[in-house]
């Protein structure tokens, strides 16, 4: 099993993905579009942003949790949560990596986002 220290860095590897995502993936909804709309202007693409968002906000606070409780002694369930964390987080990237090829392009997302091998996955 992993540690907790490898748990937390494929947490944040995973998060900073989405991070990096997230920016230019609104840009492009909003900016890109045919007879007078934008793609931000369509409920799915909408959901689908909020979607990144939540998960990302969701998945930082919970990996904060769990490495405050790790922190403080209480190592089996902060190593818990922070496996959840760690599997949010990769849900999250993944939302990201479909989302940024539909709005960005495959171009964009192979530049973009790291090989899982590289990764250490």
């Amino acid at each position: 099993a992993a540690g907790p220290e490898l748990s937390a860095a494929a947490t944040a590897w995973d998060l900073g993905a989405v991070s990096a995502a997230y920016e230019p993936c609104l840009k492009a909804a909003r900016g890109r579009g045919y007879f007078g709309s934008t793609l931000m202007g369509h409920q799915r693409v909408q959901m689908d942003l909020a979607g990144l968002l939540a998960g990302l906000e969701t998945a930082r606070l919970q990996a904060y949790r769990a490495l405050r409780l790790i922190d403080r002694g209480r190592g089996d369930r902060g190593e818990g949560e922070l496996e959840r964390a760690r599997q949010l987080a990769a849900r999250t990237r993944e939302a990201a990596e479909v989302l940024a090829r539909t709005l960005l392009g495959e171009g964009w997302v192979k530049e973009t986002f790291p090989e899982r091998e590289r990764s250490g996955r």
